[in-house]
């Protein structure tokens, strides 16, 4: 399976001339699988290996938006407080128009607070110093819309959130960063600052134009970290991604990382509007796939791989990308050393090679004892052909909606047509709803049962009809 997956990085490496990428899949809460692939520096041609260090640019912002959370759940922020209440400089920028609303932590979070897009400029301030970061607020910034308007990516959004975490911890952003998040959770050597690594530990980043190599500039720590800055190796990352994989399933165990469970599934919420779906081929079809951003990390849905979780990362001289499945438990993450490598094309293309492989599966949920009792009481109300069999089920709604001579006549038809029942299939939704098939001598019969949110629910919405051609 695993070599499938490296002719996928192979022949993606030699379309797009990299010099050189490794990958990573991780499976059961560990990094099951890593191959390098090419060259770390084409003057020395040292090999990419597990542990050789790629600079994963805006995947740091998944970090970042961890280290707010965090100190949110700490008490020592709000998500909806003003900018300029922690950042006193963001005060002085004029907001677009007299009726906009003052820009929220929240809103820089999403991509929401009306500034513009900025990727180039963004990824070539890396290392300017915090007196900087301060004069371009003493100077002002323009606003493309006012916030909350429309979905309008900004490194700049997340830079000030560096400053958030700053103010709202009383330690530098790295320091704090390093410290709560990348440290526990064994990260131990990844760093915002290139010279904390051994020489030849960094893989050199390029630039291909006109059949011509050029050194990209190496950046080192500086005021605009929070938004692009974090270096790190596949072997350490596996350890970031599986962190992450393992917030799902939410459950009653103890938490296991510096972030609560709860906070690091926040981040996958669709905290801002939908995104113009995106097409990708797969075997001759072309495949739709909607997105929305949450916290530092998209969220999207296809037919084919259902939900994943995503964000990509570029710089001059580098590009990557991670995705990772919570249904699934699977995750897989890829680093180049080529200016902006578009990463999230192989990536999926893995992950649809995992899935024809049958390891890309969604296990089905298990019907929960509220729902196997109430399964149970649709059988007895089927078979007796009165609806009076589940009184003590049923809530308070359920017979003013539908009167039970009603539900007697139908159910009479229904046997008529279904026939002696043989057997309930119950497909959950979650653990209050199911999908129901019914399956008789002479038929099937499908519907939907839905219970309420009750301590000990009830029946609220019950749907049984005959299958036509089943």
């Amino acid at each position: 399976m695993f070599q499938d997956l490296d002719a996928i990085y192979a022949r993606y490496r030699q379309a797009e001339n990299i010099p050189g990428l490794v990958y990573g899949v991780i499976q059961g809460g560990k990094l099951a699988h890593v191959k390098g692939l090419g060259i770390a520096s084409l003057e020395t041609k040292a090999p990419v290996e597990a542990e050789t260090f790629f600079r994963i640019a805006s995947m740091t912002k998944c970090v970042t938006s961890l280290a707010v959370l965090l100190l949110r759940d700490r008490g020592r922020l709000s998500l909806d407080a003003t900018v300029e209440s922690l950042v006193p400089g963001f005060a002085k920028l004029l907001l677009p128009t007299a009726d906009s609303r003052p820009v929220t932590l929240r809103d820089l979070l999403t991509h929401v607070a009306g500034f513009v897009t900025d990727d180039p400029w963004g990824d070539r301030l890396l290392a300017q110093p915090l007196d900087e970061f301060n004069r371009m607020l003493e100077a002002g910034m323009h606003f493309a819309r006012p916030p909350r308007i429309d979905f309008e990516y900004s490194n700049l959004g997340y830079t000030v959130l560096g400053r958030v975490v700053e103010a709202a911890s009383g330690d530098d952003y790295t320091g704090f960063v390093t410290r709560e998040i990348l440290r526990p959770i064994g990260m131990e050597r990844s760093t915002f600052e290139i010279d904390d690594l051994p020489a030849g530990a960094l893989a050199l980043g390029y630039r291909h134009h006109d059949d011509t190599w050029s050194a990209a500039r190496l950046e080192h720590d500086g005021a605009f970290g929070a938004m692009a800055g974090i270096c790190t190796n596949a072997v350490e990352y596996g350890r970031f991604v599986a962190f992450m994989l393992d917030a799902w399933p939410s459950r009653d165990a103890a938490e296991t990382g510096p972030v609560s469970r709860a906070s690091r599934r926040e981040l996958a919420l669709l905290h801002s509007g939908p995104r113009a779906p995106t097409f990708r081929k797969h075997q001759g079809r072309e495949i739709a796939t909607a997105s929305a951003y949450g916290y530092g990390l998209i969220n999207s849905f296809e037919p084919e791989l259902g939900r994943y979780l995503h964000h990509r990362g570029g710089l001059p001289g580098y590009g990557s990308h991670f995705l990772f499945s919570p249904e699934t438990q699977i995750g897989i993450f890829s680093f180049a050393n080529r200016t902006y490598a578009a990463m999230n094309e192989p990536n999926v293309e893995a992950a649809a090679a995992l899935k024809d492989a049958g390891a890309w599966t969604v296990p089905p949920l298990p019907v929960s004892a509220h729902l196997a009792t109430a399964v149970e009481a649709v059988s007895r109300v089927y078979r007796a052909g009165r609806i009076a069999e589940a009184k003590e089920m049923l809530a308070i709604n359920f017979l003013l909606d539908r009167p039970a001579e009603e539900w007697d006549r139908h159910l009479s038809l229904l046997a008529e047509r279904v026939g002696e029942l043989r057997h309930i299939d119950a497909i959950p939704d979650h653990q209050l709803s199911a999908k129901l098939t019914l399956t008789g001598e002479r038929g099937v019969a499908r519907g939907d049962l839905i219970l309420t949110g009750e301590r000990s629910p009830r029946i609220q919405s019950l749907t049984l009809e005959f299958a036509k051609g089943a």
